[in-house]
């Protein structure tokens, strides 16, 4: 089966504006009493090119369960697809692209490693234009090197986010699993 290939884009302001309509709808059935709705990945780092997917967590409050989330996105058209691997993170894909911008949810609980990584990485982007440059200029190469490979793209991704996991003290994951961890 032959992959897409990695297409990164420039930085667009259009990024924000496509979370704050996927958040809206989010909002029509989940409240800031049930959870909050983050924008994390590369489209929410101001300047850093990426590919044009917005990656969204919705971190769920301590008083609402994951299965009442579940049937509120479900109500939306979103199907639950299980945790793909990365425990702490439940993944909910939606097909109907011709009603909102291409973007993945997340499914995280308060306490969740992984909302704590996605969140931790973008702000460290965010407040170190030195490190956006340098994650910008090693995605750029890796989308280059690697432009139908999507494990070989994370892979030359991963020492640096790793690094930084390092940095933030959220490096409790393990080499093999790297790949899998990646927000951006």
């Amino acid at each position: 089966m032959k992959q897409k290939k990695i297409v990164l884009k420039p930085y667009t302001h259009v990024w924000k504006q496509n979370f704050l309509k996927i958040r809206k709808r989010l909002q029509t059935v989940l409240t800031l009493d049930d959870a909050y709705i983050h924008h994390i990945g590369s489209t929410s780092v101001e300047g850093l090119a990426a590919k044009p997917i917005i990656d969204i967590d919705i971190e769920m409050k301590g008083s609402e369960s994951f299965q009442d989330v579940s049937i509120k996105l479900s109500r939306l058209g979103y199907r639950h697809m299980g945790d793909q691997g990365i425990p702490g993170r439940e993944v909910f894909k939606f097909k109907k692209w011709s009603l909102l911008p291409k973007h993945h949810v997340y499914v995280c609980a308060s306490n969740a490693n992984e909302l704590k990584r996605h969140i931790g990485f973008r702000d460290y982007l965010r407040k170190h234009p030195e490190m956006k440059s340098a994650h910008q200029a090693i995605k750029i190469e890796a989308a280059k090197k690697h432009p139908y490979d999507m494990d070989a793209y994370l892979r030359m991704k991963g020492t640096f986010i790793q690094n930084v996991y390092r940095q933030l003290g959220l490096d409790s994951l393990s080499q093999d699993n790297a790949k899998k961890h990646q927000p951006c």
